[in-house]
Formats: C-alpha cells, structure tokens, sequence
C-alpha cells in the first residue's frame, strides 16, 4: 500500500546480503552519527510494465540495509512513513538497489550517491537474469 512501509525486500536479494554478510546494526546507530540530519531524497523508479518494486539503500560505512517502500505520491522513501523524514548520515556513500519481476524476468536497477541533504535519483530497471543479478549484486555490494 502505498505511503506505508511494509519493510517487504527481494528474496532473491537479501540472499545476496545473507551471504555477503554486511553485518548488524541498529538503527540508531544513524541517530548517534553526528553527520546525520533530516534529508529530502526523492527516488524514482521507471517501473512501468513490471510488478512490484522492491527497493533498498545499502550504506556500507555504517554496515546498514535500509528497506524502502513507495511513497503515497509513487516515488521511494527509506524512513518509517510518509509522515517521517529520513535522517541519514550527510557525505556517507550509499547505494540504491531496485529489483522487479515482470514474467517470472527479474530487472534491477543500483545507483551509488552520496548522502545530501536534497538528491533526486531516478533509477531505470534493466532486464537481467537470475544468475546476473546474483553476479551483478555480489560485485557491486
């Protein structure tokens, strides 16, 4: 449901994370970080003929998997809801990681930025495989 954040992640992804072993953090470690400030990202996803977007901010520095969910206006948050801003690390790098599934096909989409405090990324999903998200997922996180 849109506006609501269901925490719901790709299967197929968190395998990836599972086996990478990014490691545990609690939130609050973002709150403790003294570059941490409200900021305004505003993700989009060209999701058009494909399913349910599953979408994630990994920001390795912290050692932090942040499930996203879509917004009521249909672009992508990593907070609790509509109704709280996100509260991230300023100048920390981070990437955004899409994945969808049309057909039994997955796509993905990963985008590297840098933590600001206003950033608007749009992400185009791609076409892959099984295997070559795997492969694309283990190099790049």
């Amino acid at each position: 449901i849109k506006g609501t954040n269901a925490f719901k992640v790709d299967p197929a992804a968190n395998y990836i994370f599972q086996v990478k072993e990014l490691g545990w953090a609690n939130i609050d470690r973002l709150m403790y970080d003294k570059r941490s400030r409200p900021v305004d990202i505003i993700t989009r996803v060209d999701n058009k003929g494909v399913g349910e977007v599953y979408i994630s901010m990994v920001v390795k520095s912290h050692s932090m998997y942040l499930p996203g969910y879509e917004m009521k206006n249909g672009s992508y948050c990593f907070s609790h809801g509509d109704y709280e801003k996100m509260r991230l690390p300023i100048g920390a790098k981070a990437t955004i990681l899409a994945t969808a599934y049309a057909d039994g096909k997955p796509y993905v989409s990963l985008q590297d930025i840098v933590i600001a405090e206003k950033l608007n990324v749009d992400l185009h999903l791609e076409p892959t495989t099984t295997d070559g998200l795997r492969s694309t997922l283990e190099a790049r996180l």
